[in-house]
């Protein structure tokens, strides 16, 4: 059976990719944007950004959870790539068991127009292939947008 091994996870409002492959975190923060309350407009842009190590995983899904709610705010799924075989400079230079890799992975998820329920805690959670179980990877605390009052 597969596992996972998350070494962080970094809330944002979105992540880029350089040419070179390595990624810009934009709008970092360790809680979620600011959210009106009582059916105000709440749609936010959010990108999650988490490094882990998997072990025979073909397929990851990630989701931010409501748990009061028991519902799901944004879902992505992602296909591992497979690891059988090591390349250097275009040859095939040795052949690997997948079983007995353990395999260094950036998890990137960008979504548009997020509907924010509630100001809240919700949960980042992962399950893998296919599978029934969600595990908690962190919690998330989305504050209330205080209006400011003018004075007369």
């Amino acid at each position: 059976m597969g596992s996972i091994k998350v070494l962080s996870s970094v809330l944002c409002e979105e992540v880029r990719r350089e040419a070179t492959g390595k990624s810009i975190l934009v709008g970092a923060s360790p809680f979620g944007p600011n959210v009106l309350k009582d059916n105000e407009k709440r749609d936010a842009r959010i990108a999650f950004y988490i490094e882990a190590i998997v072990d025979q995983v073909s397929r990851i899904e990630i989701r931010l959870w409501d748990k009061p709610n028991d519902n799901s705010i944004v879902e992505s799924e992602i296909e591992v790539p497979r690891v059988d075989e090591i390349e250097n400079d275009g040859e095939i230079t040795a052949v690997i068991d997948e079983a007995d890799v353990e395999v260094g992975l950036i998890i990137v998820t960008n979504f548009d127009d997020v509907h924010i329920p509630d100001p809240g805690k919700y949960t980042l959670q992962y399950s893998i292939d296919g599978g029934s179980e969600w595990e908690d990877i962190r919690d998330f605390v989305f504050p209330e947008r205080q209006i400011a009052k003018s004075s007369s």
